[in-house]
Protein backbone atom coordinates (compact mmCIF):
# COMPACT_ATOMS: atom_id res chain seq x y z
CA UNK A 1 0.00 0.00 0.00
CA UNK A 2 2.39 2.34 0.28
CA UNK A 3 3.78 2.24 -3.06
CA UNK A 4 0.41 2.78 -4.04
CA UNK A 5 -0.15 5.97 -1.39
CA UNK A 6 3.26 7.13 -2.81
CA UNK A 7 1.98 7.59 -6.20
CA UNK A 8 0.16 10.20 -8.00
CA UNK A 9 -2.20 8.88 -10.84
CA UNK A 10 -4.26 11.86 -12.44
CA UNK A 11 -6.67 10.88 -15.41
CA UNK A 12 -9.36 13.28 -16.35
CA UNK A 13 -12.93 11.96 -16.45
CA UNK A 14 -14.69 14.97 -16.13
CA UNK A 15 -16.11 14.12 -19.62
CA UNK A 16 -17.67 10.93 -18.82
CA UNK A 17 -20.22 11.37 -16.27
CA UNK A 18 -21.12 7.25 -16.20
CA UNK A 19 -17.79 6.15 -15.63
CA UNK A 20 -14.58 5.86 -16.73
CA UNK A 21 -13.92 3.56 -20.38
CA UNK A 22 -11.86 3.49 -23.46
CA UNK A 23 -8.07 4.48 -23.03
CA UNK A 24 -8.86 6.35 -19.80
CA UNK A 25 -9.78 3.18 -18.10
CA UNK A 26 -6.91 1.27 -18.87
CA UNK A 27 -4.31 3.62 -18.12
CA UNK A 28 -6.68 3.61 -14.67
CA UNK A 29 -6.24 -0.31 -14.22
CA UNK A 30 -2.61 -0.30 -15.53
CA UNK A 31 -1.69 2.69 -13.50
CA UNK A 32 -3.01 1.42 -10.46
CA UNK A 33 -0.73 -1.71 -10.45
CA UNK A 34 2.44 0.65 -11.63
CA UNK A 35 2.48 -1.50 -15.07
CA UNK A 36 2.47 0.12 -18.44
CA UNK A 37 -0.44 -0.30 -20.62
CA UNK A 38 0.55 -3.32 -23.27
CA UNK A 39 0.47 -2.87 -26.96
CA UNK A 40 -2.82 -5.04 -27.14
CA UNK A 41 -4.33 -3.10 -24.27
CA UNK A 42 -3.35 0.44 -26.25
CA UNK A 43 -4.72 -0.77 -29.66
CA UNK A 44 -8.10 -1.98 -28.17
CA UNK A 45 -8.42 1.47 -26.30
CA UNK A 46 -7.56 3.59 -29.29
CA UNK A 47 -10.22 1.60 -31.15
CA UNK A 48 -12.51 1.83 -28.72
CA UNK A 49 -11.97 6.01 -28.36
CA UNK A 50 -12.38 6.38 -32.05
CA UNK A 51 -15.41 4.02 -31.58
CA UNK A 52 -16.70 6.43 -29.49
CA UNK A 53 -15.91 9.83 -31.09
CA UNK A 54 -17.27 8.64 -34.20
CA UNK A 55 -20.64 7.48 -32.46
CA UNK A 56 -20.68 10.88 -31.32
CA UNK A 57 -19.87 12.59 -35.00
CA UNK A 58 -23.01 10.03 -36.35
CA UNK A 59 -25.58 11.59 -33.56
CA UNK A 60 -24.25 15.03 -34.24
CA UNK A 61 -24.93 14.47 -37.77
CA UNK A 62 -28.04 13.21 -37.65
CA UNK A 63 -29.26 15.83 -34.78
CA UNK A 64 -28.37 18.33 -37.53
CA UNK A 65 -30.44 16.60 -40.46
CA UNK A 66 -33.24 15.95 -38.60
CA UNK A 67 -33.01 12.39 -39.21
CA UNK A 68 -34.92 10.69 -36.66
CA UNK A 69 -34.81 7.49 -38.40
CA UNK A 70 -31.18 7.23 -38.47
CA UNK A 71 -30.75 8.32 -34.45
CA UNK A 72 -33.10 4.98 -33.51
CA UNK A 73 -30.98 2.99 -36.08
CA UNK A 74 -27.66 4.11 -34.60
CA UNK A 75 -28.58 3.20 -30.85
CA UNK A 76 -28.91 -0.54 -32.31
CA UNK A 77 -24.86 -0.34 -33.02
CA UNK A 78 -22.96 -3.47 -31.83
CA UNK A 79 -19.70 -2.37 -30.83
CA UNK A 80 -17.64 -1.61 -28.06
CA UNK A 81 -18.69 2.43 -27.49
CA UNK A 82 -22.22 1.98 -27.82
CA UNK A 83 -22.54 -1.19 -25.53
CA UNK A 84 -19.60 -0.69 -23.01
CA UNK A 85 -21.48 2.98 -22.06
CA UNK A 86 -24.63 4.26 -21.72
CA UNK A 87 -22.99 7.60 -22.81
CA UNK A 88 -23.95 7.06 -26.80
CA UNK A 89 -27.24 5.93 -25.99
CA UNK A 90 -27.84 9.03 -23.88
CA UNK A 91 -26.39 10.96 -26.47
CA UNK A 92 -29.05 9.87 -29.09
CA UNK A 93 -32.01 9.78 -27.02
CA UNK A 94 -31.05 13.28 -26.25
CA UNK A 95 -31.51 14.04 -29.86
CA UNK A 96 -35.21 12.26 -30.09
CA UNK A 97 -35.90 14.37 -27.35
CA UNK A 98 -34.86 17.10 -28.86
CA UNK A 99 -36.81 16.79 -32.29
CA UNK A 100 -39.78 15.61 -30.29
CA UNK A 101 -39.46 12.04 -31.07
CA UNK A 102 -41.00 10.99 -27.39
CA UNK A 103 -41.85 7.19 -28.23
CA UNK A 104 -38.28 6.43 -30.09
CA UNK A 105 -36.63 8.22 -27.14
CA UNK A 106 -38.14 6.08 -24.68
CA UNK A 107 -37.55 3.05 -26.47
CA UNK A 108 -33.67 3.83 -26.66
CA UNK A 109 -33.56 5.07 -23.06
CA UNK A 110 -35.03 1.54 -22.44
CA UNK A 111 -32.23 -0.35 -23.86
CA UNK A 112 -30.13 2.06 -22.11
CA UNK A 113 -31.43 1.17 -18.96
CA UNK A 114 -31.33 -2.61 -19.35
CA UNK A 115 -27.96 -2.46 -20.11
CA UNK A 116 -26.78 -0.02 -17.46
CA UNK A 117 -29.39 -0.11 -14.83
CA UNK A 118 -27.01 1.63 -12.34
CA UNK A 119 -26.61 4.69 -14.75
CA UNK A 120 -27.77 8.23 -13.75
CA UNK A 121 -28.01 9.71 -17.15
CA UNK A 122 -30.65 7.33 -18.82
CA UNK A 123 -33.08 7.60 -15.62
CA UNK A 124 -33.01 12.08 -16.02
CA UNK A 125 -33.62 11.46 -19.36
CA UNK A 126 -36.47 9.08 -18.99
CA UNK A 127 -38.19 11.72 -16.20
CA UNK A 128 -37.61 14.33 -19.23
CA UNK A 129 -39.62 12.19 -21.87
CA UNK A 130 -41.92 11.60 -19.13
CA UNK A 131 -42.65 15.36 -18.28
CA UNK A 132 -42.38 16.56 -22.20
CA UNK A 133 -45.36 13.54 -22.99
CA UNK A 134 -47.38 15.10 -20.31
CA UNK A 135 -46.99 12.62 -17.82
CA UNK A 136 -46.01 14.60 -15.23
CA UNK A 137 -46.69 12.54 -11.95
CA UNK A 138 -44.83 9.96 -13.91
CA UNK A 139 -41.78 12.26 -14.64
CA UNK A 140 -42.00 13.55 -11.29
CA UNK A 141 -41.93 10.32 -9.19
CA UNK A 142 -38.66 9.36 -11.55
CA UNK A 143 -36.74 12.62 -10.49
CA UNK A 144 -38.00 12.22 -7.18
CA UNK A 145 -36.63 8.78 -6.68
CA UNK A 146 -33.51 9.90 -7.80
CA UNK A 147 -32.99 12.86 -5.17
CA UNK A 148 -34.39 11.04 -2.54
CA UNK A 149 -31.34 8.77 -3.60
CA UNK A 150 -28.87 11.54 -2.60
CA UNK A 151 -28.60 13.23 -7.07
CA UNK A 152 -28.09 16.89 -5.94
CA UNK A 153 -26.88 17.94 -9.45
CA UNK A 154 -27.96 20.00 -12.00
CA UNK A 155 -29.92 18.25 -14.40
CA UNK A 156 -31.66 16.00 -11.47
CA UNK A 157 -32.51 19.49 -9.51
CA UNK A 158 -33.67 20.95 -12.71
CA UNK A 159 -35.56 18.32 -14.92
CA UNK A 160 -37.08 17.90 -11.19
CA UNK A 161 -38.22 21.52 -10.95
CA UNK A 162 -39.65 21.38 -14.15
CA UNK A 163 -42.17 18.67 -12.87
CA UNK A 164 -43.05 21.11 -10.15
CA UNK A 165 -43.78 23.81 -12.83
CA UNK A 166 -45.84 21.64 -15.34
CA UNK A 167 -47.80 20.90 -11.56
CA UNK A 168 -48.61 24.61 -11.25
CA UNK A 169 -49.43 24.83 -14.57
CA UNK A 170 -51.89 22.70 -14.42
CA UNK A 171 -53.26 23.75 -11.13
CA UNK A 172 -52.57 27.07 -10.52
CA UNK A 173 -51.14 26.35 -7.00
CA UNK A 174 -48.24 28.64 -6.43
CA UNK A 175 -46.79 26.56 -3.98
CA UNK A 176 -45.63 24.10 -7.00
CA UNK A 177 -44.28 27.41 -8.47
CA UNK A 178 -42.42 28.06 -5.12
CA UNK A 179 -41.05 24.32 -4.56
CA UNK A 180 -39.78 25.09 -8.63
CA UNK A 181 -38.27 27.94 -8.12
CA UNK A 182 -36.48 26.73 -5.01
CA UNK A 183 -35.40 23.56 -6.93
CA UNK A 184 -33.60 25.32 -9.77
CA UNK A 185 -32.28 27.98 -7.07
CA UNK A 186 -30.53 25.19 -4.94
CA UNK A 187 -29.10 23.91 -7.86
CA UNK A 188 -27.54 26.94 -8.96
CA UNK A 189 -26.45 28.29 -5.53
CA UNK A 190 -24.56 24.44 -5.14
CA UNK A 191 -23.26 25.07 -9.01
CA UNK A 192 -23.10 28.73 -9.85
CA UNK A 193 -21.72 28.21 -13.23
CA UNK A 194 -24.45 26.30 -14.42
CA UNK A 195 -26.97 28.90 -16.34
CA UNK A 196 -29.52 25.93 -17.03
CA UNK A 197 -30.52 26.37 -13.58
CA UNK A 198 -29.46 29.92 -13.54
CA UNK A 199 -32.38 31.09 -16.01
CA UNK A 200 -34.61 29.25 -14.29
CA UNK A 201 -34.56 30.48 -11.17
CA UNK A 202 -34.70 33.91 -12.62
CA UNK A 203 -37.65 33.22 -14.80
CA UNK A 204 -39.92 31.34 -12.10
CA UNK A 205 -38.72 33.91 -9.34
CA UNK A 206 -40.29 36.61 -11.94
CA UNK A 207 -43.08 34.36 -12.09
CA UNK A 208 -43.58 34.54 -8.45
CA UNK A 209 -44.02 37.96 -8.18
CA UNK A 210 -40.01 38.70 -7.19
CA UNK A 211 -38.92 40.87 -9.53
CA UNK A 212 -35.77 42.31 -7.78
CA UNK A 213 -34.88 38.38 -7.50
CA UNK A 214 -35.12 37.40 -10.65
CA UNK A 215 -33.21 41.01 -11.81
CA UNK A 216 -30.04 39.76 -9.62
CA UNK A 217 -30.44 36.26 -10.94
CA UNK A 218 -30.64 37.04 -14.61
CA UNK A 219 -27.46 39.59 -14.14
CA UNK A 220 -25.53 36.63 -12.41
CA UNK A 221 -26.88 34.01 -15.76
CA UNK A 222 -25.58 36.99 -17.74
CA UNK A 223 -22.05 37.06 -16.79
CA UNK A 224 -21.75 33.23 -17.48
CA UNK A 225 -23.85 33.08 -20.87
CA UNK A 226 -22.96 36.75 -21.98
CA UNK A 227 -25.29 38.77 -24.44
CA UNK A 228 -24.39 37.43 -27.71
CA UNK A 229 -25.43 34.13 -29.93
CA UNK A 230 -23.32 31.53 -29.19
CA UNK A 231 -22.13 29.43 -32.06
CA UNK A 232 -23.39 25.76 -32.30
CA UNK A 233 -25.04 26.05 -29.20
CA UNK A 234 -28.89 26.27 -29.14
CA UNK A 235 -29.30 26.07 -25.64
CA UNK A 236 -26.90 28.59 -23.94
CA UNK A 237 -28.40 30.80 -26.86
CA UNK A 238 -32.05 30.71 -26.28
CA UNK A 239 -30.70 31.49 -22.56
CA UNK A 240 -28.90 34.83 -24.15
CA UNK A 241 -32.38 35.48 -25.16
CA UNK A 242 -34.02 34.76 -22.18
CA UNK A 243 -31.70 37.08 -20.13
CA UNK A 244 -32.81 39.57 -22.61
CA UNK A 245 -36.70 39.00 -22.11
CA UNK A 246 -36.10 39.15 -18.19
CA UNK A 247 -34.77 42.65 -18.81
CA UNK A 248 -37.38 43.53 -20.69
CA UNK A 249 -35.42 44.01 -24.11
CA UNK A 250 -38.33 42.27 -25.99
CA UNK A 251 -36.99 42.99 -29.67
CA UNK A 252 -33.16 41.89 -28.32
CA UNK A 253 -34.59 38.73 -27.70
CA UNK A 254 -36.36 38.02 -30.14
CA UNK A 255 -33.79 38.10 -32.36
CA UNK A 256 -31.86 36.04 -30.10
CA UNK A 257 -34.22 33.21 -30.38
CA UNK A 258 -33.98 33.43 -33.47
CA UNK A 259 -30.30 33.07 -33.60
CA UNK A 260 -31.29 29.60 -31.37
CA UNK A 261 -33.83 28.18 -33.94
CA UNK A 262 -31.11 28.66 -36.87
CA UNK A 263 -28.56 26.52 -34.68
CA UNK A 264 -31.01 23.81 -34.77
CA UNK A 265 -34.00 24.46 -37.20
CA UNK A 266 -35.45 21.06 -36.57
CA UNK A 267 -35.20 20.70 -32.71
CA UNK A 268 -39.40 21.21 -32.09
CA UNK A 269 -39.22 19.85 -28.83
CA UNK A 270 -36.82 22.17 -27.50
CA UNK A 271 -38.01 25.03 -29.46
CA UNK A 272 -41.41 23.79 -27.63
CA UNK A 273 -40.13 24.19 -24.21
CA UNK A 274 -38.37 27.45 -24.92
CA UNK A 275 -41.40 29.02 -26.60
CA UNK A 276 -43.69 28.29 -23.51
CA UNK A 277 -41.00 29.67 -20.97
CA UNK A 278 -40.71 32.91 -22.39
CA UNK A 279 -44.76 33.00 -23.24
CA UNK A 280 -45.51 32.94 -19.73
CA UNK A 281 -42.55 35.43 -18.95
CA UNK A 282 -44.17 38.15 -21.80
CA UNK A 283 -47.18 37.67 -19.83
CA UNK A 284 -46.17 38.66 -16.57
CA UNK A 285 -44.13 41.42 -17.76
CA UNK A 286 -47.30 43.11 -19.20
CA UNK A 287 -46.07 42.62 -22.83
CA UNK A 288 -48.12 44.03 -25.33
CA UNK A 289 -50.24 42.01 -28.12
CA UNK A 290 -47.57 43.13 -30.48
CA UNK A 291 -44.82 42.23 -28.52
CA UNK A 292 -46.77 38.71 -27.97
CA UNK A 293 -47.24 38.47 -31.54
CA UNK A 294 -43.49 38.92 -32.15
CA UNK A 295 -42.25 36.15 -30.39
CA UNK A 296 -45.04 33.68 -31.56
CA UNK A 297 -43.76 34.28 -35.03
CA UNK A 298 -40.28 33.67 -34.46
CA UNK A 299 -40.89 29.73 -33.22
CA UNK A 300 -41.68 26.94 -36.25
CA UNK A 301 -44.11 25.24 -36.69
CA UNK A 302 -42.78 21.88 -35.78
CA UNK A 303 -44.57 20.62 -39.19
CA UNK A 304 -41.80 18.80 -40.71
CA UNK A 305 -42.48 15.34 -41.95
CA UNK A 306 -38.75 13.76 -42.66
CA UNK A 307 -37.27 11.99 -40.45
CA UNK A 308 -40.04 10.27 -38.88
CA UNK A 309 -39.33 7.87 -35.95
Amino acid sequence: MNGYAATKLWIDFAKQREGPAGSGLLSLLYGLQLQPLPPAAVKLAAQVDEQMKDGLLNVKACRDAGDAEMLVALAGTDDMAWTGSPMLLCAAAEGLLAMKKIPAAMKVLDDAERMFPKALRPKQLRGLALARSGQTMKAQFTLAKLHAAGEIDPETLGILGRTWMDRYSQTGEKTFLLKSRDLYRQAFEAFPTDYYTGINAASKSLLAGEKETAMQLAERVQKIVGDKPVPGDYWKTATVAEVQLLQGKVEAAVQLYKAAIVIAPLDYGSHESTHGQAKLLLSALGATEEQQTLLAATFPTGKDTSGRA
